[in-house]
């Protein structure tokens, strides 16, 4: 399946299993830096375990969206600067 049309501030959910993070669309990634290879598709934010917020690269594997790295990755974020909805 074709890549979802996303653009900053959309919220997707990160896998399709049950209790799948929700995560907020922070920047998309245009052709040019996707072909690098060093980022995804898009970066997002998250709520890591109801404790912290996280900001990580996530890509489009042709039915979910998923962690470019598996793996402890990304960085801290002060979560309540994005939208609530990813504390819910």
């Amino acid at each position: 399946m074709e890549m979802p049309s996303i653009r900053e501030g959309d919220i997707i959910r990160i896998g399709s299993h049950f209790g799948a993070p929700k995560a907020q669309i922070v920047r998309v990634y245009n052709v040019e830096e996707k072909k690098s290879g060093v980022c995804g598709d898009a970066e997002v934010v998250y709520w890591q375990n109801q404790l912290k917020g996280i900001k990580e690269d996530v890509v489009w594997n042709g039915e979910d969206w998923k962690f470019k790295i598996e793996g402890p990755n990304g960085s801290y974020v002060d979560i309540d600067h994005y939208d609530p909805r990813l504390k819910k």
